[in-house]
């Protein structure tokens, strides 16, 4: 990965992805967002280019250290599986492409991630990436992810604050 050095500027027709309470998913002008806050709602702005979490840990089977990076969840109404990129020794201050591959995985093969525990669902066309299914209930899985790794990307605002008075937590 290559550090940006200017901020991202977004086209003027950029969208942005809604899913209200109801799961119901739909795109909307990104100029458009402000107009959908409503008081005590809370905004999770991701900047990163994976789900903020990279999760560091051992692959069960050989023992050797891992850091998994959360791409994507399979479906909004399954919380335990996620699509990921796997690599072995290192962190973030190895370039992403200097990284070392992850030990061979293989469906079925068990991670240790912190307090979580996974499994490998399948392979993903690519040796580093890989369909995940972790244990536990939603609540386990969501309170264990910020403890087992870097959350640094993920940032979260209070829109019922004065206009202007938006800022990280």
């Amino acid at each position: 990965m290559i550090a940006a050095n200017l901020p991202v500027q977004r086209p003027s027709n950029a969208k942005v992805l809604i899913v209200d309470r109801r799961g119901h998913i739909k795109h909307q002008a990104r100029s458009e967002f402000v107009n959908l806050l409503r008081l005590g709602d809370v905004v999770v702005a991701n900047d990163a280019a994976t789900l903020p979490a990279s999760l560091f840990g051992q692959h069960s089977r050989t023992g050797r250290q891992i850091e998994v990076r959360l791409a994507g969840r399979d479906s909004l109404n399954e919380v335990g599986r996620f699509s990921a990129g796997v690599f072995g020794e290192g962190d973030f201050r190895t370039r992403t492409e200097n990284r070392s591959n992850p030990p061979a995985l293989i469906p079925g093969d068990r991670l240790e991630l912190g307090r979580l525990r996974a499994t490998v669902a399948r392979l993903l066309n690519h040796p580093r990436l890989i369909s995940l299914q972790f244990e536990g209930s939603p609540q386990e899985i969501w309170e264990g992810l910020p403890g087992t790794g870097d959350l640094s990307n993920m940032h979260t605002f209070r829109p019922h604050l004065p206009f202007g008075t938006l800022g990280h937590q």
